[in-house]
């Protein structure tokens, strides 16, 4: 066998030397692929509930029209390759992470930022609803507190003047209780409005934000640099 190889070794090298070159134009010919990535903090309400359930929004992205799942590759455009969601697992539950692959830098980049600009925005809009609709209530629940106080006062007045004349035991024991109502209910509108704070709900809320924003990659992943 090997006094075969021998006489034929020019062939062998011919042959590796061909293989090696075709390998080489063809992964030349290759269409390059650029990879930008983004991790995008899901805000919540100063409630603690988030403004958008993280696998509610992961399935809306994978299932919009292009979006990239387990199950198979659909292109969002033409220029576009795939785009990948997921959790991110090195953080809390409020966390997801975006992958964007395109042919060329400046398109994965720029879609990945549009992506994720509408992201913010839709969360934006959340927040801002969010936000008038608890203002209100505490816009409200002030109200209620100064009408308390004044109910408190004039209960307390009345029953100071009951007493000096001597009035009915039962009828007095009916204004303490409504006075004990009265201040029952003041505790727990003090109780939402010392939690608001004085700006209110704002205070409290966090709104939904780019912790790794869309960079422009240096490098192809495919063909490899």
């Amino acid at each position: 066998l090997f006094s075969i190889l021998k006489g034929k070794v020019r062939i062998v090298i011919f042959m590796t030397i061909f293989s090696l070159l075709v390998s080489l134009v063809a992964l030349m010919l290759q269409t390059p692929v650029y990879e930008s990535r983004a991790l995008i903090e899901i805000g919540h309400n100063g409630r603690g509930e988030l403004l958008e359930d993280p696998r509610d929004l992961i399935a809306k992205l994978r299932n919009a029209p292009g979006a990239y799942s387990d199950e198979g590759h659909h292109p969002l455009d033409d220029r576009l390759l795939s785009l990948q969601v997921e959790p991110e697992r090195h953080h809390r539950e409020n966390f997801i992470s975006l992958r964007a692959r395109a042919s060329s830098p400046k398109i994965a980049t720029e879609m990945l930022r549009s992506i994720t600009s509408s992201i913010l925005e839709n969360h934006l809009d959340r927040h801002a609803s969010w936000s008038q609709r608890e203002n209100a209530s505490l816009a409200w629940k002030r109200e209620i507190f100064k009408e308390q106080t004044s109910v408190i006062q004039s209960i307390s007045a009345v029953i100071r003047e009951l007493e000096a004349n001597g009035a009915d035991r039962r009828k007095l024991a009916e204004l303490r209780l409504e006075m004990d109502k009265a201040r029952l209910l003041l505790l727990q509108y003090k109780k939402d409005l010392a939690e608001a704070g004085y700006d209110g709900a704002d205070r409290r809320s966090v709104l939904s934000r780019l912790v790794l924003e869309p960079a422009t990659p240096a490098k192809s992943i495919w063909p490899l640099p």
